[in-house]
């Protein structure tokens, strides 16, 4: 499918600890794992649908409407599942298999020309040697509209998070991952074009080799999960003569905003973010949701960059007592939609 126009769509809601920046901060959820993440992915459905029913999205065949939630979306009460659930745990018909049910979620053919980033979720193992966790932050994207478990599988990536933030995971959490105790896969170090690239459908079980760069529908996109960014992993992975230049540059994030020196679009690019943790205005704790477009080429400041400010916003989860049990909300900070003004999709431009 060959898309002229795009249109994001933001799942604007907080997605950072109770009482942030306290020393009685503490992750959010239920004490059951599956219960909680059984819950999420019901508010994850909710906003989708949600989403899809409002008068503001651009219906058109020929616009991709994307829609993105924040940075650790699916954390749970103990600051991460274990990774058996990204699949489901073998024998226990309770335990959702959170890949199978997000993509079953966007199936219908309502969702053939949307694009998800469900936000990110936080997997672990625990190595008993030394009592520490590895932690995997990973975003699932997942184009929409079908009901083959095949093509849904060529039609997804996982794109890993490399950089642990030190606000991350809590200092002194009541049970669970802190920063003491985790860390991340090692980082890919020397970043190039090719080692970033994320095939749909492939690296074992569905673009599950984590590359911050895949093609979709003739279209480039690179993604990178908050730290990331301001790491400049896609700007390291600078493309070569005949690669494409990233069009659209997606950032989930948890505490992070659009950096300028990190934008790695050609110019005409779009840059997205959705932010879980910091409000739009004001410097405290929040969300927010932003598209800015690029005018120029590398090196880049902030004059290179347009704010997107046409958009129009909606309440979610109105009266759902599932959204407490999962999130935490700050005063005046309640979920909500936020859809932007279609624009022209960036034209692809190969590196000579």
């Amino acid at each position: 499918m060959y898309y002229n126009k795009v249109q994001f769509i933001g799942y604007d809601i907080y997605a950072g600890p109770a009482n942030p920046g306290t020393s009685s901060a503490a992750y959010t959820g239920q004490l059951s794992d599956v219960d909680d993440l059984n819950t999420r992915i019901g508010l994850m459905k909710q906003a989708v649908s949600t989403a899809a029913s409002n008068g503001s999205v651009d219906t058109s065949p020929g616009t991709l409407k994307i829609f993105m939630a924040p940075e650790f979306y699916f954390r749970g009460l103990h600051g991460g599942y274990g990774i058996e659930m990204m699949t489901g745990i073998q024998g226990d018909m309770s335990a959702p298999s959170l890949i199978d049910e997000l993509s079953a979620a966007v199936s219908d053919s309502r969702y053939r020309d949307w694009l998800f980033v469900f936000g990110t979720v936080i997997l672990q193992s625990l190595d008993p040697k030394t009592n520490t966790y590895e932690a995997y932050n990973v975003a699932i994207v997942q184009k929409g509209g079908y009901s083959d478990p095949d093509l849904q599988l060529a039609n997804r990536v996982v794109v890993m998070k490399e950089f642990k933030s030190g606000i991350d995971y809590l200092k002194f959490p009541a049970s669970g991952l802190s920063d003491f105790n985790t860390s991340h896969l090692p980082s890919i170090g020397d970043a190039s074009y090719t080692k970033e690239i994320n095939t749909p459908g492939g690296g074992g079980g569905g673009g599950f080799n984590g590359g911050s760069i895949f093609h979709l529908d003739h279209v480039t996109f690179g993604l990178e999960i908050c730290l990331d960014h301001a790491e400049r992993r896609l700007v390291r992975a600078y493309p070569q003569k005949g690669q494409l230049f990233i069009q659209i540059q997606l950032i989930p994030s948890g505490g992070m905003s659009i950096v300028s020196g990190a934008v790695a679009t050609s110019p005409g690019g779009l840059v997205f973010n959705v932010d879980g943790l910091g409000a739009l205005t004001g410097g405290g704790y929040g969300h927010h949701a932003v598209v800015n477009t690029v005018d120029h080429a590398y090196p880049r400041d902030n004059s290179d960059l347009t704010n997107i400010t046409t958009f129009t916003t909606a309440p979610v989860h109105v009266s759902n007592p599932d959204l407490t049990k999962a999130f935490f909300v700050p005063s005046g900070q309640s979920p909500e939609l936020k859809f932007f003004a279609t624009l022209d999709m960036p034209v692809p431009i190969a590196a000579r």
